[in-house]
């Protein structure tokens, strides 16, 4: 069955195709993580799409992505769908070499990588598209995601060093705060389920400044979760 796609125009197209894939990611390796929280993701992803504007955005490209998401739903459930899916995408990677888009071409590489859990590869291949993206939204977005799969790929004695990179990620001043507010959430529900509860605090403080810092245009969802926050501190704050 194909995944439903929507895209209102070229403009929104890769804070959509970002918000299916993290997802699918986080509802195969992060069920007991992050629970509910995929509401939240929808939520941020559909009032985000409203205001992003691509700086260039190529009607080819576009156009290869989009024939790339309507293939996606039918090769990749089939034998050998990889393979079949991967030459549709490298046809589209090399008719758009120049495109403001090709970025995102890449990340649908990894994903279908991903979607094999062939981590290996996948990876490689999200840190050459970030590369190649201008800073903001959108780029902490996808940088979120590839240090979530980073702690999904990582063996039991590496996940420690995964998760260090993600706080370091989530407290940096310039990624931006409502990326970082998933961040510092999903930080604090680790520990909070591991009872560590001295990094529990720390990054329920945390998240507490961001989201009184954006309390302005705080979403439902993240006011929702700001409570749970407060309760938990509450329950553990000596």
């Amino acid at each position: 069955m194909k995944q439903a796609r929507t895209v209102g125009s070229p403009q929104g197209l890769p804070a959509n195709m970002v918000g299916d894939q993290i997802l699918q990611l986080l509802a195969k390796h992060w069920k007991r993580l992050l629970g509910g929280v995929c509401i939240l993701f929808v939520l941020l992803f559909g009032y985000f799409l409203l205001h992003y504007r691509a700086t260039v955005v190529n009607q080819s490209a576009y156009a290869a992505l989009t024939k790339l998401w309507d293939a996606e739903g039918e090769l990749m459930p089939q034998k050998n769908g990889l393979a079949k899916f991967l030459i549709l995408i490298e046809e589209a990677i090399a008719n758009n070499k120049n495109s403001g888009l090709g970025a995102f071409l890449l990340m649908e590489k990894a994903n279908a990588y991903l979607q094999a859990q062939n981590y290996q590869e996948a990876l490689p291949l999200m840190d050459e598209a970030l590369q190649a993206m201008p800073a903001g939204f959108i780029k902490d977005l996808y940088v979120l995601k590839k240090l979530l799969v980073s702690v999904t790929a990582a063996e039991e004695d590496g996940k420690n060093a995964a998760f260090t990179e993600l706080e370091s990620f989530a407290i940096r001043s310039d990624t931006d705060a409502a990326v970082k507010k998933m961040a510092l959430y999903f930080l604090h529900k680790r520990y909070w389920q591991q009872k560590d509860f001295e990094r529990a605090i720390a990054f329920g403080k945390k998240f507490l400044e961001v989201a009184q810092s954006m309390a302005g245009g705080d979403s439902y969802q993240f006011s929702r979760l700001s409570e749970i926050v407060t309760a938990n501190l509450a329950l553990i704050t000596p």
